[in-house]
C-alpha cells in the first residue's frame, strides 16, 4: 500500500499596470498521480485556453504534451489566471483547491488496492 499526494502551490499578485489580480497554480509535488492537472484547449490562433481542473476521465483521456493539433485539449502543471476583482481570484482559488481535493479521493477510489490514504496540501505566496 502506498500514499497518494498531490501539492499545489498558488501564487496571488496584482498586475499594477491593468490593475488585474492574478492567481498561479502549480503542482509542486506529486506521489502516485500525475502532476498535470489542469486542462487546455490549444485555440486555431494557437493560444492555449484554460479550461478546467482535470477529473480521472480527463487525466487519461487527455495527453500531458504540447497538441500536434489545433483546438486539442491537453494537460499542464501550471496556469495562470488574471481576474478583475479580488472578489473573483478568491472565488476562483476555492473553486481550484475543491476540485483538486476532489479529483485525489476519486483517484484513490480508482486504486483501494494500493492507496492507503491521500493526502492534498495548498502553500501560499504573493508577489
Amino acid at each position: 500500500m502506498t500514499d497518494i499526494k498531490l501539492k499545489v502551490k498558488f501564487t496571488e499578485g496584482q498586475d499594477l499596470e491593468t490593475k488585474k489580480y492574478t492567481l498561479t497554480a502549480e503542482v509542486v509535488e506529486y506521489i502516485e498521480i500525475p502532476r498535470e492537472i489542469f486542462v487546455f484547449q490549444r485555440t486555431l490562433d494557437g493560444i492555449d485556453e484554460f479550461q478546467t481542473v482535470a477529473t480521472i476521465i480527463e487525466l487519461e483521456k487527455f495527453p500531458d504534451t504540447e497538441p500536434v493539433h489545433p483546438a486539442a485539449f491537453f494537460r499542464k502543471h501550471t496556469v495562470s489566471l488574471e481576474f478583475d476583482t479580488l472578489e473573483d481570484r478568491e472565488t476562483a482559488r476555492d473553486i481550484f483547491e475543491a476540485r483538486i481535493r476532489q479529483l485525489v479521493i476519486d483517484w484513490a477510489k480508482i486504486y483501494p488496492d494500493i492507496i492507503s490514504e491521500e493526502e492534498v496540501e495548498f502553500e501560499s505566496s504573493t508577489n
